[in-house]
Order: C-alpha cells, then sequence, then structure tokens
C-alpha cells in the first residue's frame, strides 16, 4: 500500500531566527516508519523581502529533509496555508514527484478524520490533480483511521522532543 509523509514547519520561537521542521513518514496503519528533522538559520528579517522568508525557510528544509528519508512516500500531506504548503506548491518552489495533499483548508475533498486529541472532525484535503491508482487507496485507509491531522500533531511533538518546548509552553 505504501507510505505517507507529513510535512511540517516550526516557525521560529526566539531570536535566532530558526525554523525547525519534521517529515513524518506513517504506512497505513499510522505507524511511524521515519522521522526526519533539521533547523535552518536564516539571516535577519531586515534582509529579507516581505513573504520571502518563510518560504525560503520551508524549502530549505524540505530540501534537507527529503535528502535525509530513505522511503519513498506515495503522498506528502501538508497543512493548507502553512509555510511548509507554500514550499512544495508545484510552482517552482520545491518540485517533488509524489502528489501533494493540502489539509484542513477552505477547498478540496471533504473527509472526517481525527484531531490532535483523537476527536473526530471534519476536514478538508486538496489536490493539485487526482490521485494516481493505488495512493488513492492509501489515502482512503488514512481517512478512515483518522490519520489525516493528528500525525501533524507527533510531528510537531517530535521536534518539540529533539529542540525544546516552545517558550510558552516552558513553566
Amino acid at each position: 500500500m505504501g507510505a505517507a509523509a507529513f510535512f511540517h514547519v516550526e516557525p521560529p520561537q526566539d531570536a535566532r531566527n530558526a525554523w525547525t521542521g519534521a517529515l513524518f513518514v506513517i504506512n497505513a496503519r499510522g505507524e511511524p516508519l521515519e522521522f526526519a528533522y533539521n533547523r535552518v538559520e536564516l539571516l535577519s528579517g531586515l534582509l529579507w523581502r516581505p513573504g520571502d522568508r518563510d518560504p525560503a525557510a520551508a524549502r530549505r528544509l524540505a530540501a534537507s529533509l527529503f535528502e535525509e528519508v530513505t522511503l519513498e512516500p506515495r503522498m506528502l500531506f501538508c497543512l493548507a496555508g502553512s509555510a511548509a504548503a507554500e514550499a512544495v506548491n508545484g510552482e517552482g518552489q520545491f518540485q517533488i514527484s509524489i502528489p501533494v495533499g493540502r489539509v484542513g483548508g477552505a477547498e478540496g475533498e471533504r473527509v472526517q478524520t481525527l484531531d490532535r486529541e483523537g476527536h473526530p472532525v471534519e476536514t478538508s484535503v486538496a489536490w493539485p490533480a487526482p490521485l494516481p491508482e493505488g495512493a488513492d487507496k492509501l489515502f482512503q485507509r488514512l481517512a478512515q483511521r483518522g490519520l489525516l491531522l493528528e500525525p501533524f500533531h507527533r510531528a510537531e511533538r517530535g521536534l518539540r522532543e529533539v529542540y525544546g518546548a516552545a517558550p510558552d509552553e516552558e513553566a
């Protein structure tokens, strides 16, 4: 059936200008297969054009994370409207050859899934094109098992484990 990857990016939590990112790969049962993570630091925000900094950080993270994973996932999920989704938008930012689903936006197929606490919620998933045969079965299995939002939470927790809690979570 294959594996699915979830790309999550966290903006800087302090003055170091360090973005953190994770590529979390799971199987159709939700079992973790790989977890790649990295951090990139960019020059001061004063040197960047407005709107260029977040996508640049996410693009650099995506490039480094895809180099690290050994499995080739059948699809990639990003949260709609996130820097991660903008980095792999198919418009020259970071080109990948697998379908990219944007989860939680205003458009797309409406599906039931689980939120970060495990409660049922309805969300949407938008694909740029119809899924290839086989990938559609993986997507349906993930949706049935509530694995469209929850893996982002695990990726976020993994980043917290590696890099420490966000400043507002310490105390």
